[in-house]
Order: structure tokens, then C-alpha cells, then sequence
């Protein structure tokens, strides 16, 4: 990465200028394409995520799992053996209703420098939905390699429950207060009850169980064999909408509904598009003119 520096010498001006100039400055370390975040649309529900997929909470930072104006989920992050995958590519889908994202692993090294795994052999694909005030997300994890690869994958996340105008920027002076989070064998609890004495909660569902799981990590030891392909299910539900047990059946059923419901409203606003055009004309055209 290249070092950036601000030339302070006489020539260019006084400190105070420099100063200046270094307030408003802004790195060049992605583009501008890399930093407009993925968008996806359900009902009273929005996620804004990374072209990775993921969710990095920060001073000014929109992105999250949004139910009815508030951010149920402020960070999600997934490593691969304790790094970021490389992006390969980031597409949504089907007007903006699906959101798939294929990375990489980087080269990685053991303690001594050594190379133990090349980039480019271990595969992700993120496939990921809202459907019913529920994010579904199946990540599907293939092993390119001729040789059998122990694979850990961490997923890291949070919920402030900041309601839209906190996360524009607004500085509240009070906030409510989160409860401690419930953690099961395969599903996490987190809760928050706002001024307004209201309880919201987020519910992360996971299949299969993880490795470990904590209140805000979860873990998956995968052992692939050469060319094999394992899949991870994952539910982020908004004030227990996720109370059912997840399974490989319930995100194919969900995602079967979302599909039929977005068919669905593809035909009706087809329908009506000639409607809207001859209202268009009509509005368009002089006024008539009457005589005595």
C-alpha cells in the first residue's frame, strides 16, 4: 500500500493550511464502486451490505439489517482461517431482491513465513435474501484443491438498535438499554428494550451447529475433501420472526416464496403499464374547448 504524506514545507503554505487540507482529505484505498454499498428490498425490511457481504458498523456508516426504520444487525463480518476472502464478483439480482457474492481465499502463511494454502483454492459463495422481515443467507464453501483442506470460517457480528436518525448522524442523549444476549447451540438472541419500553430483538439461526458460538462470534471447522462443496444456512430475523428452527428446507421455501411473490409483481406492474401511459397521454393532451 503506498504511503500518503502532506507536504509541509514553506512552499506549499503555512501548517494551518496543511492542517486544513488534512481535515477534508480523503484516502484513496477503494473506488468509489467498491464503497456504493448492495441493497436489497422486502416489505418493511432493507439491508445494506459490502460488495463482500458484509456489514461494517462505523462513525457514519448506513450499513446493516433494517426493520420499520431501525438497525436490528450494525455488523456482520466473515473471515476465512482469520482473513478477509478476496472479492471475485458482486451481483444483484432480480430487482434488487438477491444479492450474490463469490470471493476467495489470499495466500496464507503459518507462523514461520511458510506458504500453507495458495489463494485461489478455497471458494465462497454468499447467496442472500429478504423475505418476511428475515434475512436468509446460504454461503456455500467449495474446495478447488487436489489435497483435503481444513477450512475455518468466523463470523463476527453486532446490533446497536439505532433507529435512522442515529445512524444519518444524530446525537441522541439518552439511548435504551441492551439486554444480555441468549446464546444456544445453534441460534443467538440479541435484545434491546428502547425508551419507548418497546422490546426489539434480532435472532441468528445457524445450520449446521457451529464449531463455537459466542454472543457476538460464531465458528465452523470445515474438513473438504478435494473438490467437495459444503453449505452454511444462515437466519437473521427481526423481533422473533425467526422462531422456528432453521434447516436447509426453510431457506429453499423461503426463497421459493420470494421468487413467486417478485413474479407476482413483475406481471401486475406489467399490467398496469398501459394504464399508466394512456393516463400519461391523456393528461398530456389540450383541454377541449366548448362553444355556446
Amino acid at each position: 500500500m503506498s504511503n500518503v504524506s502532506v507536504d509541509s514545507s514553506p512552499a506549499t503554505g503555512s501548517p494551518g493550511l496543511v492542517a486544513l487540507v488534512a481535515q477534508f482529505f480523503i484516502p484513496a484505498a477503494a473506488s468509489l464502486q467498491e464503497r456504493r454499498p448492495r441493497t436489497l428490498k422486502h416489505g418493511d425490511s432493507f439491508a445494506l451490505f459490502d460488495h463482500n457481504g458484509d456489514a461494517l458498523s462505523g462513525p457514519g456508516s448506513p450499513e446493516g439489517l433494517f426493520y420499520r426504520d431501525t438497525r436490528y444487525l450494525s455488523y456482520l463480518y466473515l473471515t476465512i482461517n482469520g482473513q478477509r476472502p478476496m472479492l471475485l464478483s458482486s451481483t444483484l439480482r432480480d430487482h434488487n431482491a438477491t444479492l450474490t457474492c463469490d470471493l476467495t481465499n489470499p495466500d496464507q502463511f503459518d507462523d514461520k513465513g511458510k506458504l500453507v494454502l495458495g489463494h485461489d483454492l478455497i471458494h465462497l459463495r454468499r447467496s442472500r435474501f429478504l423475505w418476511n422481515a428475515c434475512c436468509y443467507e446460504r454461503l456455500a464453501v467449495r474446495n478447488y484443491d487436489d489435497r483435503r483442506q481444513h477450512v475455518r470460517i468466523q463470523i463476527a457480528f453486532s446490533a446497536d438498535f439505532a433507529d435512522l436518525f442515529e445512524v444519518r448522524g444524530t446525537a441522541r442523549a439518552r439511548r435504551g438499554r441492551h439486554l444480555p444476549a441468549v446464546v444456544e447451540q445453534d441460534w443467538i438472541l440479541l435484545s434491546y428494550i428502547g425508551l419507548d419500553d418497546r422490546k426489539r430483538s434480532t435472532r441468528l439461526c445457524f445450520m449446521p451447529e457451529p464449531s463455537e458460538i459466542r454472543s457476538d462470534l460464531v465458528t465452523f471447522d470445515l474438513h473438504l475433501e478435494p473438490h467437495e462443496t459444503k453449505s452454511l444456512f444462515i437466519q437473521i430475523g427481526c423481533d422473533e420472526t425467526s422462531a422456528d428452527r432453521l434447516s436447509r428446507l426453510s431457506f429453499f421455501l423461503a426463497l421459493r416464496d420470494a421468487r413467486r411473490a417478485l413474479r407476482a409483481s413483475t406481471r401486475a406492474r406489467r399490467r398496469l403499464q398501459p394504464l399508466t401511459r394512456s393516463s400519461t397521454k391523456s393528461r398530456g393532451a389540450a383541454p377541449p374547448t366548448y362553444t355556446c
